[in-house]
């Protein structure tokens, strides 16, 4: 198992595939790997067949309660795996197990955001006073305030912070799409993320821009576990996510600030205007909203009166 996976990995890191990329295989196939081997009992890759991926996905689905997304993403990796193992260049087996197994049906206008007022008792929730606390603050903020993908802004590190012009560099190396990109930072975050630089030692081994208390790169998982805690006390009665920080910056984008698609696009870093078609789906009240505002008919011929005037008509 860990002498396939070792060389699929090897083989994608000399085609350059990002840091995160490479660490999304060693994490997904490996769990599905242990997953087999403890299992079903089977020893090598080579030995899998459909069914017993069908059993994985109902093992993610049901015991573990992973929802579709999560699922899907998972059996990319795993069929990107086999289909390496399987292909010309390789032959290390005739066939992938994966042809023909299928995603799991989404739900791709389905936005899990938070309101305005659960975005308030969030960021109640750190203890401000301590490193930690003020860290995990600066963080959400910085979501909420770019939609920046969590595991993009784990890797920046002081250099990608540009004060004078309040932005931060998604360097094209940590980008997933490997597109560098810029992104604005307001005003107040600006001030926020000057003060947790100021916080540093400088001793710190890490130059990240967000680190543990001792000074070392902060890993994901360690965010992802604090945020859900977060969450918790703030009396969620669903999991709080990073990703779920980033679908709240894009709706709140696009209604509050009354943000366009195509600017939302470059900012969430979406390689396709399809990928952030589902933040456009505004509640039916918003539409209508949206719609009593910027009515062409409405603005060319109507008269203020004119909604009484129709209320009254028996």
């Amino acid at each position: 198992m860990n002498r396939l996976l070792n060389y699929f990995i090897m083989a994608k890191t000399s085609e350059g595939r990002a840091e995160r990329t490479i660490n999304d295989y060693k994490s997904y196939i490996g769990d599905f790997l242990q997953w087999i081997d403890e299992e079903m009992d089977v020893k090598s890759p080579t030995r899998i067949k459909k069914n017993m991926i069908r059993e994985y996905i109902n093992f993610m689905r049901f015991e573990k309660g992973w929802s579709p997304g999560t699922v899907n993403m998972r059996l990319r990796n795993i069929k990107a795996f086999y289909n390496f193992l399987a292909s010309e260049d390789e032959e290390i087996i005739e066939k992938s197990p994966m042809k023909g197994i299928k995603l799991i049906k989404e739900d791709t206008d389905k936005v899990n955001a938070l309101t305005a007022e659960q975005v308030k008792r969030l960021l109640e929730q750190p203890n401000k006073k301590t490193f930690p606390g003020f860290r995990d603050y600066v963080l959400m903020l910085m979501i909420l305030d770019t939609g920046v993908r969590i595991g993009e802004l784990m890797q920046l590190t002081l250099n990608d912070v540009d004060i004078e012009q309040r932005s931060i560099i998604i360097p094209e190396s940590v980008a997933k799409t490997r597109k560098t990109r810029v992104l604005p930072l307001s005003s107040y975050l600006t001030k926020e993320v000057i003060k947790l630089i100021s916080l540093r030692a400088d001793d710190w081994p890490s130059d990240n821009l967000f680190t543990s208390y001792t000074g070392t790169a902060l890993q994901s998982n360690s965010f992802r576990k604090r945020l859900y805690e977060y969450g918790i006390k703030a009396g969620f009665k669903t999991r709080a996510y990073p990703y779920q920080l980033r679908h709240t910056f894009a709706t709140l984008y696009l209604t509050l600030k009354q943000g366009d698609a195509f600017s939302l696009q470059r900012l969430l870093g979406h390689s396709t205007l399809s990928m952030t078609r589902r933040y456009v789906n505004y509640t039916q009240s918003d539409i209508s909203e949206q719609h009593a505002k910027f009515s062409p008919v409405q603005a060319l011929l109507g008269k203020k009166d004119g909604g009484k005037r129709l209320r009254n008509i028996k």
